[in-house]
């Protein structure tokens, strides 16, 4: 066992011995080891790959019904998805979306891209719907229009809605939802989020972001390893 020799000050040549904490150089870094599990644990994907975790763990997190049908919608109205709205669309309103997709794609490229815009054409039928006609790109703190601005967290959750529900209408050939995708500090970025899909064929994954714009422009769809390397769009 290690012993320390200290001085006591009082009287030359006497010292005292004291033994060590054995912990006392490793308390910080189990601390910090326990931290960063428990961080990882909270998001979710950091230890366990997006593609093997349903998107519901990440509905039920913020209390959304998952979208199944145009008629019976549930879409973040808020920042941090603390308020929501249920909606519904008529027949001519969805046939704004299905015709993105017909005739369907041919190549998961054209399909990727039939989603961007589905998105974007997602938000304007919705924005009047739950006010968020006027979302801005970003974060903006001050925005000049009236509304309900949405972060990245509401964002996120509205795309993954929207791609469930284009799933679950069957409108998917090439491609699937997963559980959306985290970026932050252990990426040496600031800490963001965004919806994911999985191409079914290469599995390879998409971050499908709809951040970055203005409510009803078409979402980003980049690989999600460059979407992780910190990808900002102009």
């Amino acid at each position: 066992m290690w012993r320390l020799k200290i001085s006591t000050g009082r009287k030359a040549g006497r010292t005292r011995a004291a033994t060590p904490d054995p912990f006392t150089h490793t308390r910080p870094a189990l601390a910090l080891a326990l931290s960063l599990v428990l961080a990882c644990s909270l998001l979710t994907g950091c230890l366990k790959p997006v593609s093997q975790i349903p998107p519901s763990v990440w509905l039920d997190r913020y209390q959304l019904d998952e979208n199944q049908h145009p008629g019976k919608l549930h879409y973040c109205q808020t920042v941090g998805c603390l308020q929501r709205s249920r909606l519904q669309l008529t027949p001519d309103q969805w046939q704004q979306i299905t015709e993105l997709f017909e005739p369907p794609a041919t190549t998961s490229t054209q399909e990727r891209q039939n989603i961007a815009q589905a998105i974007g054409q997602m938000e304007q039928l919705v924005g009047p719907l739950a006010n968020t006609a006027n979302d801005e790109g970003r974060n903006v703190l001050f925005p000049d229009k009236p509304g309900h601005q949405l972060d990245c967290v509401a964002e996120t959750s509205n795309s993954t809605q929207t791609l469930l529900l284009l799933h679950h209408q069957q409108l998917l050939r090439w491609h699937r939802p997963v559980h959306p995708a985290h970026r932050g500090p252990l990426q040496l970025s600031a800490p963001h989020f965004s919806a994911v899909i999985e191409d079914k064929s290469t599995r390879q994954l998409w971050a499908v972001d709809s951040w970055f714009l203005a409510n009803g422009q078409p979402a980003v769809i980049v690989p999600l390893s460059r979407w992780r390397s910190g990808y900002n769009p102009p």
